[in-house]
């Protein structure tokens, strides 16, 4: 915003530890509930008051997709990987590694084919083993080129938002 200046009289909404999130239980992510809505002079029994039907959604929960994904072939196939983001605390510049926001660190990475998942390979580490054995299965000679589709894992809501790239293989 920098220099603006907001106008006398206009409405803002202050955001602040009063802001709480729609559910704080699982089990309530897709079910419609109400709400009732007031200023913060105002009860929740004022006239003024608003009442809305709506749902929380799991999208506020899904890690982000992994970023700066490479391949490289070593002797025994291709080391797929990337780096992870985070979502939970993850704006801070004192740590050379965004924090992990997860009960545990997985991730799902696909091999791809005409948007086919070929294969899946999981790891709990930022980078994945695709044996030559497999490469050569999946495709029937060594590639150039692999498309992959790469997902963090939650233990929530399962497979976070995907990465999709066509890799070159270095």
């Amino acid at each position: 915003m920098g220099d603006e200046v907001i106008p006398a009289g206009a409405e803002v909404v202050f955001l602040d530890s009063g802001v709480v999130p729609l559910v704080t239980d699982i089990n309530l992510i897709d079910a419609p509930q109400t709400y009732r809505i007031a200023a913060a002079s105002a009860g929740h029994g004022d006239p003024s008051a608003i009442e809305v039907t709506t749902q929380a959604r799991k999208l506020a929960l899904l890690p982000y997709a992994p970023v700066r994904e490479s391949a490289r072939r070593g002797i025994d196939g291709v080391q797929v990987s990337f780096i992870r983001r985070g979502r939970i605390e993850a704006d801070g510049w004192t740590s050379l590694e965004a924090p992990l926001g997860e009960e545990s660190e997985s991730y799902e990475i696909e091999i791809l084919r005409d948007g086919v998942a070929l294969r899946v390979l999981r790891s709990n580490a930022q980078f994945a083993f695709y044996s030559s054995a497999e490469e050569l299965e999946d495709f029937s000679s060594h590639q150039s080129h692999i498309r992959v589709r790469i997902f963090q894992m939650s233990s929530i809501v399962g497979r976070g938002l995907a990465y999709e790239e066509l890799l070159q293989i270095m």
